[in-house]
């Protein structure tokens, strides 16, 4: 019964940081926050909210060290979120860790690729592969970047973003020629 009010408050709390959030106060919303995960340490949603929180600070460090977090106590509780695993990429990757970003990043697309369209929309897996592909590029890994942007492609062939990332993965591959042909493929997406 103690332990049902915490959870019941600390719930109040993270409602009210949203609210808070909305509204633009960013530190207010984490003073609520970090209290509501004092209070229920194993509800992994504040630690998403802590990191859009800290995300809108402008501090990449703290979102992605929230969203680390959520993503554990998903983990935990065999609940893995595509969001929160896409914004810790996200996170990851603005800081250079591009080795956490990309593997936080097929995760998420692998729940992508394991959920109805409903659950995860196309677009959005998309949008994973894109990220999954750059953070491949920066770490060296040319082939398998520029196959994850192939798939990419496949979703969206109209992706201005996904064919400037693979003319980028083919130049450094020294692949000039079919680097201009994505380059003019992002002109045609652009128009």
């Amino acid at each position: 019964l103690h332990h049902a009010r915490y959870v019941d408050h600390s719930t109040r709390l993270q409602t009210r940081a949203i609210s808070l959030l909305q509204q633009g106060q960013t530190e207010r919303a984490a003073v609520l926050l970090e209290a509501a995960i004092t209070l229920n340490p194993s509800d992994s949603e504040n630690r998403v909210q802590l990191a859009t929180v800290r995300r809108r600070q402008g501090d990449r460090v703290g979102a992605a060290a929230a969203g680390c977090e959520a993503v554990a106590l998903g983990v935990a509780a065999n609940d893995l979120n595509f969001d929160a695993l896409y914004n810790v990429c996200c996170d990851e990757s603005e800081i250079g860790n591009h080795l956490k970003a990309a593997d936080a990043v097929a995760e998420a697309i692998r729940i992508g690729e394991l959920s109805c369209e409903a659950a995860v929309a196309s677009d959005k897996r998309a949008a994973a592969l894109l990220r999954h592909g750059s953070c491949l590029r920066h770490l060296g890994l040319l082939h398998d970047a520029g196959l994850i942007l192939e798939k990419a492609l496949d979703m969206d062939e109209d992706s201005s973003e996904v064919w400037a990332e693979l003319g980028l993965v083919l130049a450094a591959q020294g692949q000039n020629e079919a680097a201009v042909v994505c380059q003019r493929n992002v002109a045609r997406c652009n128009q």
